[in-house]
C-alpha cells in the first residue's frame, strides 16, 4: 500500500493558535508526486542549515528509485519540498544494511557540531556521524591473492 504525502504548513505566534495553510504535496525533483510506503515515518530537520525546516524520511530499504531507506526533502522556503541526492543520504543508503522497515533519529552523541543520525531496524542499531558520511568510501585494489593451504 502506498500514499501520496502531503506537508501542512503553519505560522505561530505566542498566545494564539497555529494558523495552518493548505497542504503542500511533496513531490520528485521532476514534479511528480512522491508516493511513500504505509510504514514510511517523517522527520523533520533543517538539513541545510537554511532556518527552514527539511524533510527527511525513513521506509523500506529497496534498491530502486523508488523505496529507499531514507529519503530527503528540502524545503525550498515557500513550503515546496523537492526529493533531493543529496551524498550524505546516499552514502546512508549505502551503508543501511536492512531490507525492511528503516527508523531514524537525530541525537548529538559523537559532540560533532551537527546531530548524529541514528538508524534502526531488523540488524538493529547504527550510529553515523555526518562528518563521517561526508567522506570519500575507501577505495583499494587487489593486486593478487594468495593460495594459503
Amino acid at each position: 500500500m502506498t500514499a501520496t504525502l502531503y506537508a501542512v504548513p503553519f505560522t505561530t505566534t505566542i498566545g494564539k493558535p497555529p494558523q495552518f495553510q493548505p497542504p503542500v504535496m511533496l513531490r520528485h525533483a521532476d514534479g511528480t508526486p512522491f508516493h511513500a510506503h504505509s510504514r514510511t515515518v517523517v522527520v523533520p530537520y533543517d538539513w541545510n542549515n537554511d532556518g527552514f525546516e527539511d524533510i527527511l524520511l525513513s521506509t523500506e530499504n529497496y534498491p530502486n528509485p523508488y523505496h529507499r531507506g531514507i529519503e530527503l526533502f528540502i524545503n525550498n522556503k515557500n513550503w515546496q519540498f523537492i526529493r533531493t541526492e543529496d551524498q550524505e543520504i546516499l552514502r546512508l543508503n549505502e551503508l543501511i544494511t536492512a531490507h525492511h522497515d528503516v527508523k531514524l533519529e537525530f541525537a548529538s552523541l559523537t559532540g560533532s557540531p551537527q546531530p548524529d543520525l541514528i538508524v534502526w531496524t531488523d540488524p538493529g542499531i547504527k550510529c553515523f556521524s555526518r562528518p563521517f558520511l561526508k567522506l570519500d568510501p575507501p577505495k583499494f585494489s587487489v593486486k593478487s591473492i594468495a593460495n594459503h593451504k
